[in-house]
């Protein structure tokens, strides 16, 4: 007897862990107002791409987060960015160092450094934060990439 309620009590306890810990996910819809890719590009709304232009937070539990901003295209590029970032802090002031954060799906995937600026306010909703590219260059061409993603955007 008690074993079958000791198990089922560890069994409740991983249920609620787990509920809690995909419960903590948050995905926030909005748009890059500027978007800049070795020169000015045209903003990209959530409605332009298809799923909706969105960014993903999952708190690590230390203040941090795990930003994921969904696959978008620019222009008439052939391939499709994303930004996957696992420890950002996004309090307005710091300048998070990001390795292999920006994901261009060219092939097997291409991946480069940034660093990523921003602040979250999980009371509003409000997100909103600057990816750069740092030292990025391809097949020996160095190039300059920076998104600014907000939830402040006109509805389109």
């Amino acid at each position: 007897m008690f074993k079958r309620t000791f198990l089922m009590a560890i069994a409740f306890i991983s249920m609620m862990v787990f509920a809690s810990t995909a419960s903590a996910q948050t995905t926030i819809y909005g748009c890059l107002n500027e978007v800049y890719m070795n020169g000015n590009k045209d903003a990209v709304h959530q409605n332009d791409v298809s799923p909706a232009l969105h960014t993903t937070l999952t708190p690590n539990g230390d203040g941090s987060y795990k930003l994921e901003l969904s696959e978008f295209k620019v222009g008439k590029m052939p391939a499709k960015l994303k930004v996957v970032a696992d420890k950002v802090v996004l309090d307005g002031s710091t300048v998070n160092d990001c390795g292999n954060a920006i994901i261009l799906s060219f092939g097997k995937g291409l991946k480069f450094d940034a660093t990523i600026t921003g602040s979250y306010d999980a009371s509003t909703g409000k997100l909103e934060y600057k990816v750069q590219s740092v030292d990025a260059s391809f097949l020996g061409v160095d190039f300059d990439a920076r998104v600014h993603f907000t939830t402040e955007c006109t509805i389109k």
